[in-house]
Parts: structure tokens; sequence; C-alpha cells
């Protein structure tokens, strides 16, 4: 196993005040996250936990300096719907109902959040804080630190096999071409958080371009009612896909990237491209896929022969 770097960041959760039940209204910071390595950690985001028909969600942390300790923001569901936050009521009231509702031990409960944050090279790095959780006092005994491996229960993101044109068209625009992107976790249905996709554009001849922020074409289906956007992020729940756009069809046949579908970023003009789709999300970590194509003089489009490289390699492997 490598050595660890001395100097990286490394994230640490703490109780300014462990008796949860004494925890008064205006007391936000009785849960905080310190930085205890030696370089500022970024991108810090704890991952949702799901118990029973509750569930925490944690806000997002854009940076902590090297010493640096900041208060942790939860919000609390219960049955889908929202219960307490940490800024809203008594800042603990909304996870001692949590832990209190949820007891495997009478004597002492536990509770694993698995934090994932980059380091200044934008390295992803991650921990386990396990609270530890005495019920009969209401009181956070300690924290102690786990190492951090893939969980079975972890939302788990996968590319769809195929390319295909959606189902969205404008004045200025054809059918986009799409690709199916899946939250294939089904065994407790965890929610893939704030899903996003950036795309590097590399012609043949040396010519790139980078979409930072790839539209997603969402189709919700509540019954009988669909309803359909364009976001920059998507939530996916267990066993739920959602269609990612990486080539926008003008109607004169040309093959472009848009942001925000109104600002161009580039034409692929002809010749022979690979778009490399990097995905990363909140709590589901990060993946990659490339897409080879080739722009004909006739204005269509010519796929590679399979289309996904990481399909490529699981054939030639």
């Amino acid at each position: 196993m490598p050595q660890r770097d001395p100097n990286a960041p490394a994230i640490r959760l703490e109780f300014a005040n462990p008796m949860l039940s004494r925890v008064g209204l205006q007391e936000y910071g009785f849960l905080t996250l310190q930085n205890v390595g030696g370089r500022t950690a970024t991108n810090i985001q704890v991952a949702s936990v799901q118990r029973g028909n509750w569930r925490l969600d944690f806000e997002r942390i854009n940076f902590l300096a090297q010493g640096q300790r900041t208060p942790l923001r939860h919000t609390t569901h219960r049955d889908g719907s929202f219960f307490a936050a940490s800024y809203h009521s008594s800042p603990a009231h909304g996870l001692r109902e949590f832990l209190n509702d949820n007891l495997f031990n009478i004597a002492e409960e536990s509770l694993p959040l698995r934090i994932i944050y980059r380091d200044t090279d934008f390295t992803e790095l991650c921990t386990v804080q396990v609270i530890c959780y005495v019920p009969i006092t209401e009181e956070v005994s300690h924290v102690s630190t786990e190492e951090c491996i893939e969980r079975a229960f972890d939302p788990h993101l996968e590319f769809g096999p195929y390319i295909y044109a959606g189902d969205w068209s404008s004045d200025e625009f054809r059918r986009p071409q799409v690709i199916d992107l899946k939250n294939t976790q089904i065994a407790v249905y965890n929610t893939a958080r704030n899903v996003t996709a950036r795309i590097k554009y590399t012609q043949d001849d040396g010519t790139t371009f980078t979409l930072t922020e790839a539209p997603w074409f969402t189709r919700i289906q509540d019954g009988s009612t669909v309803s359909t956007g364009i976001h920059s992020s998507v939530d996916l729940a267990g066993n739920e896909g959602q269609p990612l756009a990486f080539l926008l069809i003008r109607k004169d046949g040309t093959p472009w990237v848009y942001k925000n579908l109104t600002d161009p970023i580039g034409l692929c003009s002809v010749g022979h491209w690979i778009a490399n789709i990097r995905i990363a999300s909140d709590n589901a970590g990060s993946i990659e896929e490339s897409v080879g194509f080739t722009v004909l003089p006739v204005q269509t489009l010519r796929y590679d022969h399979p289309a996904l490289r990481s399909h490529a390699a699981r054939t030639n492997a």
C-alpha cells in the first residue's frame, strides 16, 4: 500500500458540544469539520445517509485551509419530507432524532460518515468518520477514523451502452446526440447527488475545446405525468438514468458544442474526434468515458465501432 503524503489535507469530524440534548437553539457550530493536514482541502462533501425512513443530507464545503475549522450544516428528512436542520430549530435535534429512531445497539450506536474531498492538485481523497453515540445519555462519546473503502450500498454510476438522438429540438437545433448515465444501485436506492459532466473534445489535428457543464435533458415521470427539463446537474436515484447531451445538431446538420444552449463553445468540423466525458458527483465518486466519432463532409456523423472506448477495452480484454 502506498505511503500517505504527510502534507496532504486530512478532514476530521468534531463535536464542540457532544451532549446533543443540550445544544441550544443558536449553537450552530456544535458539529464541525477540521483540516488537520498540511494543505488546503477543496470540494468537501459528506455523503448522504439513509436509515429506515430517515435521511441526512450535508451541505458542501468549498474549501478548508490547513488548521481551519468550520461548522458542518445538515438537513434531516423523514418519510421524504423535511424534518429539522442544523440551522433550524435546535441544531442537534434532527441528528438526535435520526440516531434515536434507528437504534441497533441500545448501549452505543455508531454512524459512519463518508467524506470525499480534493487535494490542491485535484486528487480525490476520502475518509470515514464514525460517530459513536450513547442513547441513554444522548451524548456522542467519541469520533473514530476508519479506512475509506468502496461500500456496497454507495451509489454506483455507469454509462449506457448506446448513443442515440434525444427527443428534444428547437427552432435552431435538431435532436441532440445523447448517452444515458444510470445509478445502478438498487439494494437501498441511494441517490447520487449533484451529478455533473465535463467534456473535452479533441480532433486528430490537435484542435481541442472543453465544455465545463454539459446539459442533461431530464425526464421525470410521476404516475401518468412526464415532466422534462434541461439542467447542468442532476440527482440520480437508485435504478434511475438520465440522458446527457454531448453534441447539439444545428438545423444545417453541423455538430456544435454549446454551454447553456446559448453560448457556443466550438464547432466539430470535418474529421475524427474524441469526446472525453468526466462525470463527477458529491457522493458517488467520478467516472470517465470516451466517445469516438467522425464528422463527414456531407454533414453526418459516423461513430467508431464501438463508439465507447471502455466497451472496446472490455471487448479486447
